[in-house]
């Protein structure tokens, strides 16, 4: 019985995309795609032996200047007005905004700071939430959650929580080695 031959020509493919191995349909990205540009990409698609079609759409998302949407920061308890919290600035973000009325943000810079008014009390509240909006150039935005929480920032907290299970772990084997 003689092979058969296959068809090597090229399925229609968008230019952002390459035929990465012919023999079992893998295709790859070779561009970014642009939502702004083409919010569907659509593959043709055909068999080895040419006479099968599939077309086959993917629907590309809109991504704002945020590439990932959350954040945590810690504060020491007792923070006064105006005192530096973090950084939240981006690659791609123009201008970042908040309604929060616990904390600041620098319009053009990401820094986050205390409200004027606000000293942070741990007794009160230990964590809060903030939503900041990012912008780009374009107008596109979208939002950063922002949990700043209120404690021990050092690690310490954490550390002491580590070395009590080890010594617990320790006792443990000890009194069943015995």
């Amino acid at each position: 019985m003689a092979p058969q031959s296959q068809d090597t020509r090229s399925p229609e493919l968008p230019s952002v995309v390459t035929l990465a191995d012919a023999t079992v349909g893998t295709v790859t990205l070779s561009a970014t795609v642009d939502y702004e540009v083409n919010n569907v990409l659509v593959l043709v698609l055909e068999a080895t032996d040419g006479t099968l079609t599939a077309t086959v759409s993917v629907q590309i998302g809109d991504v704002g200047p945020f590439t990932t949407t959350t954040k945590e920061l810690c504060v020491e308890d007792g923070l006064g007005p105006g005192k530096s919290v973090g950084d939240i600035s981006a690659t791609g973000v123009d201008t970042y905004a908040t309604t929060d009325t616990d904390f600041d943000v620098g319009s053009t810079d990401g820094a986050v700071t205390t409200a004027s008014g606000t000293t942070i009390d741990k007794a009160t509240k230990d964590e809060y939430t903030v939503a900041i909006k990012g912008t780009d150039a374009n107008g596109e935005s979208n939002i950063l959650t922002l949990t700043v929480k209120v404690g021990d920032c050092s690690g310490k907290e954490k550390m002491a929580a580590a070395l009590g299970s080890l010594l617990l772990s320790l006792l443990a084997f000890t009194i069943l080695s015995l």
